[in-house]
């Protein structure tokens, strides 16, 4: 029937969510031209705002329209500063930054994809931490690294954005943990996996943005909760 369908379809969309997010880190594989991601991730965005109602709670949409108007902002005045100085890359970067916040934010509003999405991002960064420790093993048949520098990006182009990666995942890892320490639910298994595959890349990856980062976060935190401390 009509109701069997709908369920069907909502969970065939949050298959093809989780797997469009878990292309989320990947930016490199041996052989795989770098376009391809980009379309996967544009396109992916394009068929999930296409079949999914978006039902975020009005009061909810105030916040994300402003960050994604500063975002937006932020890529206006970096590509009209690009086009004077007729700088390629940077033309490239501003329109990009607006074409993924203008996605992001229409996927946003869909929240009966959310979970999987975050799933799905969580398990790319997993993979690539993954392929990183392989790397520093010197096995680089999947994507390449620099075996000399001792720089191993994972499926990153550079060790800089990888750590940015391995950051946010091992800080989603982390409240995900403390929510179901109580129930030790199977998300607090999964969690714990990629929180020590992220701890692992951010150690041996060879690049220390990502991991200052972790640290900025932790201090963050502990100044948020210093009364709550100071009481016990």
């Amino acid at each position: 029937g009509g109701r069997g369908d709908c369920t069907v379809l909502r969970s065939d969309i949050r298959w093809f969510a989780f797997a469009w997010a878990f292309t989320f880190p990947i930016d490199v594989v041996n052989d795989v031209p770098g376009w391809v991601f980009d379309g996967i991730r544009y396109g992916g965005a394009a068929w999930i705002v296409l079949r999914v109602r978006a039902d975020l709670p009005a009061a909810s949409r105030p916040i994300l329209r402003t960050l994604a108007m500063l975002l937006l902002a932020l890529a206006a005045v970096r590509g009209a500063l690009a086009l004077v100085n007729h700088d390629g890359p940077n033309v490239r970067f501003g329109l990009m930054l607006a074409l993924g916040t203008a996605s992001a934010y229409l996927v946003i509003l869909r929240t009966t994809v959310h979970r999987a999405v975050i799933a799905g991002y969580l398990a790319g960064i997993a993979f690539s931490a993954a392929v990183s420790l392989l790397q520093s093993r010197g096995w680089t048949a999947l994507a390449p690294a620099n075996l000399e520098g001792n720089r191993y990006p994972g499926l990153s182009t550079y060790t800089s954005v990888f750590s940015w990666h391995l950051a946010t995942g091992f800080i989603v890892g982390c409240y995900l943990l403390a929510a179901n320490a109580r129930t030790r639910a199977r998300a607090f298994w999964l969690a714990g996996a990629v929180t020590g595959l992220c701890a692992l890349g951010l150690l041996t990856s060879g690049a220390q943005g990502g991991l200052l980062g972790v640290i900025a976060a932790a201090v963050a935190v502990a100044w948020a909760g210093r009364g709550r401390i100071t009481r016990t």
